[in-house]
């Protein structure tokens, strides 16, 4: 990677990266907190809870006022003291219902990340999980997993299917279809739905077919019988326990747990169109909120408004042997947008990080009075996505500047 220029805070490429996506009025991960403004209270409240006794959290936003930017800022703030993240984005459409726990479930494990890696997915904790046993097998949590090395069975995880996916994948390594193995259980573990009628392959491809390698002494009819490749029976039993694993594993890999966000929940209002589904959607998240069944933490982005929504819904449906209390006990944190105040303390980073993209000098008195004025649009402006479009118009100004610059054939 470059050096940053003289200067400038930031490298060419690293710069180039962030204009990019600014572009879309959206920091890139690894930036968020750099470029949150404002609110300093409730941010500060959102960065306590992290480190409090509560394992869940409603954050309160209206649209547009950056419910999404501050559940990436918690995921940030997250990964730099230790913790594993999942961002999960609720969606109906696209087979992330929240009634659905194996889609929960699955979503999560896709976008895993790792602190000091910015790719996401489950592989990458898988492959942490192999170089720490392969280090240090007797290490505790290891060796509990394991049972002491046999891999017959292990009373420290809830999920079976986490148990096989672990050995299978810690076995992969010595077999010559190892890749075949791993890529197996991902999608199974990704889309555990799709592997309902696919039971006996998972079967032969991550226990048969490395049996000789551990003293699993099982017969494949009791792999069946236990649901051990089911995520969906028993109320979605094992998709829950499954869950609250990953949460065990980060632990007995050194990591500080697992912390699930979850942005657009109100999708289970939008989108599940059957009140019997967004019963069960209300039911998991107080699940969630009790931390009974998953111990990591959990953050859910709404709107001010959601608990009464949800309650509308199910007085419109005649649910009246319901404890809507439910609603009101769950702990939240009321989010106000950015002003456009607030919003001029980021001119001077996005004209530094502008110039050293570029590596252009801006004329800053006249380009910062723009850019303010564009500040002071925000208050008068109605749009819901306001303050993302601010910063779209922003960084859309510049681009212009130095358009119009590179064309009279200076930069300066």
């Amino acid at each position: 990677m470059n050096a940053p220029e003289a200067g400038h805070k930031y490298c060419c490429g690293c710069a180039q990266e962030i204009v990019e996506s600014l572009r879309f009025g959206i920091p890139p991960d690894g930036c968020v907190r750099e470029l949150t403004v404002g609110r300093e209270h409730e941010i500060s409240y959102l960065l306590n809870h992290l480190s409090g006794t509560s394992r869940s959290l409603l954050v309160k936003a209206n649209w547009g006022a950056g419910k999404t930017h501050l559940l990436r800022l918690l995921q940030e703030e997250a990964l730099a003291r230790g913790y594993i993240t999942s961002f999960v984005t609720a969606d109906a459409n696209a087979a992330v219902r929240f009634n659905r726990m194996d889609q929960v479930f699955g979503a999560a494990c896709q976008n895993i990340q790792i602190p000091g890696k910015r790719e996401r997915g489950l592989q990458h904790l898988l492959d942490v999980f192999v170089e720490a046993y392969n280090d240090d097998p007797l290490r505790p949590g290891l060796r509990e997993i394991s049972n002491n090395g046999r891999w017959d069975y292990s009373e420290f995880l809830a999920a079976p299917a986490v148990f096989i996916a672990l050995r299978a994948w810690l076995f992969a390594v010595q077999s010559t279809n190892g890749h075949v193995t791993r890529n197996t259980i991902l999608d199974w573990f990704g889309s555990p739905w799709v592997y309902r009628t696919q039971r006996r392959v998972l079967y032969r491809e991550l226990v048969d077919r490395d049996r000789a390698m551990f003293r699993d002494s099982r017969a494949e009819w009791q792999f069946y019988a236990d649901n051990v490749f089911f995520f969906h029976t028993d109320g979605h039993r094992q998709s829950w326990d499954a869950l609250n694993d990953l949460h065990v594993l980060a632990q007995a890999l050194g990591y500080a747990g697992l912390i699930l966000l979850v942005d657009e929940f109100e999708d289970v209002i939008r989108n599940l169109g059957r009140i019997n589904w967004q019963h069960a959607a209300f039911w998991n998240l107080f699940t969630m909120f009790r931390g009974q069944r998953f111990k990591g933490q959990s953050y859910f982005a709404v709107t001010p408004d959601f608990e009464q929504r949800c309650k509308r819904l199910l007085l419109e449906k005649m649910i009246v042997d319901y404890d809507y209390n439910q609603f009101d006990e769950l702990p939240s944190c009321r989010i106000t947008p950015p002003t456009g105040g607030q919003l001029l303390t980021l001119i001077p980073k996005l004209v530094d990080i502008h110039e050293a993209a570029y590596g252009w000098k801006a004329d800053e008195p006249k380009i910062q009075l723009t850019l303010a004025r564009t500040c002071d649009e925000l208050e008068k402006s109605v749009m819901a996505d306001r303050v993302r479009m601010t910063i779209k118009k922003m960084v859309a100004f510049l681009d212009d500047v130095y358009g119009n610059r590179l064309s009279h054939g200076t930069r300066t």
